[in-house]
């Protein structure tokens, strides 16, 4: 298990944190999946226009993200689980203000025809997983959860790769109060995961296509 997964679920007890391991993919909890994605890391930090892109892209997923959340607060009953994922939702909506300003350090960016295709591609995917029916927020916590955890791994190894550039201290305290946040969804989800698994609500097959189709 990548080390800030498994800081970030200190709180599960020995038992939950035991199911969580032998019911997701090893290769992504011990972070390999993301790690490929992030190799080049070190080198891309150093192009400001890649950040400017960077951060702009992540503005756009956090408010599609947001959205979604806050529409899928609206269908649940149960107060406690409404309000994690409300409260997850405008987390997200104040993420997108952050990569928002966080990109305005760097060049503009063009919303250029692949870019727009891509944001257009994942609102209307994320539009069809909600207006699916019968709609189940168990697989809807697990692909959350994917996400959460690759977010985790991948701000964190962004932070470490422009803590050795000159990047300014402004932008590294905005990726840790962004981290901060992280964990806290990734504890939070991964606790009602393993309730859901354990109430036979979510299936080991499907966490295994939910994280084959986030790394596709």
């Amino acid at each position: 298990m990548f080390p800030s997964l498994r800081a970030a679920l200190g709180d599960l007890t020995s038992r939950d944190l035991a199911v969580y391991a032998s019911i997701m993919p090893p290769s992504f909890i011990d972070g390999s999946l993301a790690l490929r994605r992030d190799a080049e890391l070190a080198g891309q930090v150093a192009d400001p226009r890649w950040l400017g892109r960077l951060f702009s892209d992540h503005s756009v997923r956090e408010r599609i993200g947001a959205d979604a959340l806050l529409a899928v607060s609206e269908r649940l009953s149960i107060v406690r689980i409404r309000t994690l994922i409300r409260q997850h939702g405008l987390d997200e909506a104040r993420h997108a203000e952050i990569f928002t300003a966080l990109a305005r350090f760097f060049p503009p960016v063009e919303l250029d025809a692949d870019r727009s295709a891509a944001i257009t591609a994942l609102e209307a995917e994320t539009t069809s997983a909600l207006a699916r029916e019968p709609f189940s927020f168990h697989e809807f916590l697990t692909d959350t959860h994917v996400s959460e955890v690759d977010s985790l791994h991948h701000l964190t190894a962004l932070k470490a790769a422009l803590a050795q550039t000159n990047a300014t201290s402004r932008i590294l305290l905005a990726l840790d109060t962004l981290i901060g946040d992280e964990r806290f969804h990734v504890f939070y989800t991964a606790r009602l995961l393993v309730m859901a698994y354990g109430a036979g609500s979510v299936s080991k097959p499907y966490i295994a296509k939910s994280v084959s189709n986030f790394y596709g």
